[in-house]
């Protein structure tokens, strides 16, 4: 216990030597229409005040959209500029520059020297700027631009009609997302994986800590190396230990290691959705007076697609969900905590639990949400409707890659995310397509293989002249995606998918009626879907288009710039909708007789075991009583007295395991 006290309070004194700058704050602004930008010597430094900015510039908060703004607001480029002090010692550091959202092209000068490029509006990416940094003033400069092409993802398809030249989501350009400074000793972790091996007979765990490091020194070096893992509520308190010492580091080269660790029956804690347990596993490495430390928050949990069920933690589940974007009136895609959290707890109280959320990767707030509050995503490259020209050209295949390793190394720790899907409503059934599916399949699973892997397609796929093609895409992936907007058929369209592929599990990625003001066409959209849905064991989920109304330039978006296919409206206004999506997709059906409450848990769709629910009666907002609910399987009968109760007017809720109240009985 003495050497691990020890450990941790030198993990406290060496983090010291590593630490993060915020970049976000103020910068200065200059739109650039004709692209003058660096032949005007934008890139390099000019005269600035004492705080940091640019004489003769406009003035914005990073993170900042500029398209959000009405001085600013362009479709192309914009520079974005600010100064910034360094420490006298910060040659003797390594120091990185992190951006977590760039939207869409992005080239950066430090010092008035080129530092890189970078395409893709939602991933993050960094540079080492040690060479470019020096003690005291530093200037930055970034170009953004979000204009798009045929070649960009997202971007246009090829075509001649006006809804090829545009995707039906926002180009909200600027640096939308947190910017900071990594500085670290010459010793420092780049990043981490946590791969887990469970024992559900044993109920047991192997952790698999894979942590990749870098030493910035001319010789190698044979290093310490110490883990320990810790629940997520106490971080330093050690649960399993590790300590390796004389482990070999090659310079100016990333170095793997990997290490293992057991928890036992009483250490484990699964994650799910109702019971979202944390850990937090803590690796330093040091020699001689170098050291760096990292702490990756994780979930123990298993998905897996098989025998045409989704299992999580090896019991199948199925669940419904809802389709976000990531737009909110005045922020855009900024993603404020305040909105996400907002969105989130009505998405969760509504029981919105297993979705693609949106056409693009999630911002790190919103997953960090997910995994803290249960919540089953599938993150997307924002591929859309592309056609098969684009699909082979090896410019687009090559940046697809990229993104995608981006999107997965961010997070491929998270347990919310359970999946990886290449794209959007491409023509699945083509040649093209299928070539584009494997390479970008075989890829997720190169690199994370305890996530599922799939791509998205609509209608068209499942007719019997596409279905029946050679080529098909759905064969490479793990969950077959589909969207459906159907109002009768539906049933042929599942039972050709489920014929031609058994043992595939079916997501229905999107449905729904896009008919915002029709209110019984919505709501009985809803009603046959879910009684077809319900039908077929094989449809694991079925996710609402849409959770919110989002700004669009697509064909049929309103003259307010609003697609408004939203069951809540821009400011969070719950519709009619959104309480007859909360009734289908409950878990428990409840009945309320005279003397009694007959609860249910569903068989049908969703289902999936109910452990740690109650029921609450509340009266005047009050509550009155409360009764906590056995574990229920799919298909479990309960009952609660209500003998000697006034009811009366009185509300019943059904409140989930980590107390979001997921429905009311009046």
């Amino acid at each position: 216990m003495k050497n691990w006290l020890l450990i941790l309070f030198s993990t406290f004194i060496f983090n010291l030597n590593a630490h993060n700058v915020t970049l976000n704050g103020k910068w200065s602004i200059a739109i650039d229409p004709l692209a003058k930008g660096i032949e005007n010597d934008w890139h390099i430094s000019q005269t600035t005040g004492i705080d940091g900015l640019v004489k003769n510039w406009g003035v914005v908060t990073v993170p900042h959209s500029y398209t959000l703004d009405s001085r600013y607001n362009i479709i192309g480029k914009v520079w974005y500029k600010r100064s910034f002090n360094l420490d006298a010692n910060i040659k003797e550091k390594v120091c990185r520059l992190r951006f977590s959202g760039v939207f869409y092209s992005s080239r950066i000068w430090i010092n008035g020297q080129f530092l890189g490029s970078h395409l893709g509006g939602y991933t993050a990416f960094e540079y080492d700027i040690s060479k470019f940094v020096k003690p005291n003033a530093n200037f930055i400069a970034v170009e953004v631009d979000n204009s798009w092409n045929d070649k960009s993802i997202p971007g246009a398809r090829v075509g001649i009609n006006n809804n090829e030249q545009v995707y039906p989501w926002y180009e909200y350009g600027g640096i939308t997302r947190d910017v900071n400074l990594k500085i670290t000793d010459k010793l420092y972790i780049t990043k981490q994986k946590i791969e887990q091996v469970i024992d559900f007979k044993k109920n047991t765990a192997i952790i698999n800590i894979k942590t990749w490091i870098n030493l910035h020194e001319k010789t190698s070096q044979n290093i310490s190396f110490e883990g320990f893992l810790a629940y997520a509520q106490t971080p330093l308190n050690p649960i399993v230990k590790y300590i390796s010492q004389n482990n070999p580091v090659e310079p100016y080269l990333e170095n793997k290691s990997q290490i293992s660790m057991k928890l036992n029956s009483t250490q484990l804690k699964l994650w799910d959705v109702d019971n979202p347990n944390l850990y937090v596993a803590t690796t330093i490495v040091r020699y001689g007076n170098y050291a760096d430390t990292i702490r990756t928050r994780f979930g123990i949990r298993k998905i897996e697609a098989k025998n045409g069920q989704l299992l999580l933690n090896g019991q199948p589940i199925r669940m419904g969900g809802a389709n976000r974007q990531m737009d909110t009136p005045g922020f855009g895609s900024l993603e404020p905590q305040n909105n996400i959290e907002k969105d989130m707890r009505l998405m969760k109280s509504g029981n919105m639990l297993l979705q693609r959320l949106h056409h693009t990767p999630s911002s790190e707030k919103l997953l960090d949400w997910a995994d803290e509050n249960g919540m089953l995503i599938i993150e997307e490259l924002p591929v859309w409707q592309t056609s098969e020209v684009q699909l082979m050209d090896p410019m687009f295949q090559a940046l697809a890659i990229n993104q995608s390793r981006e999107m997965i190394e961010n997070n491929w720790n998270r347990p919310s995310v359970i999946g990886w899907c290449c794209g959007n409503e491409y023509s699945t059934w083509t040649p093209e397509a299928d070539a584009y599916t494997k390479i970008m399949t075989d890829f997720f699973r190169s690199i994370d293989s305890e996530r599922l892997a799939t791509m998205i397609t609509h209608i068209p796929a499942s007719l019997p002249q596409n279905i029946a093609q050679p080529y098909n895409s759905f064969r490479h992936c793990d969950i077959i995606c589909v969207n459906y907007y159907l109002n009768k058929g539906l049933e042929e369209h599942l039972e050709r998918l489920h014929s031609k592929f058994p043992e595939k599990p079916v997501l229905m990625t999107e449905f729904g009626s896009m008919e915002k003001d029709k209110i019984d066409e919505r709501e009985n959209n809803l009603i046959y879907n879910m009684s077809v849905i319900r039908k077929y064991p094989y449809v694991v989920g079925a996710s609402w288009w849409t959770y919110n109304d989002y700004k669009s330039r697509y064909p049929g978006t309103t003259p307010e710039g609003y697609r408004t296919f939203g069951m809540v409206s821009p400011t969070d206004e719950k519709r009619p909708l959104y309480f007859s999506i909360q009734r289908e997709f409950c878990p428990l059906i409840v009945e309320k007789e005279a003397t009694e409450l007959k609860i249910s848990a569903r068989i049908d769709f969703p289902s999936f075991i109910v452990k740690g629910y109650s029921v609450r009666l509340r009266k005047n907002n009050e509550k009155v009583k409360e009764w906590l609910l056995p574990t229920l399987s799919p298909g479990d009968k309960y009952s609660i007295s209500l003998t000697g109760l006034t009811i009366d007017k009185n509300t019943f809720e059904i409140v989930n395991a980590n107390g979001f109240v997921i429905y009311e009985i009046n």
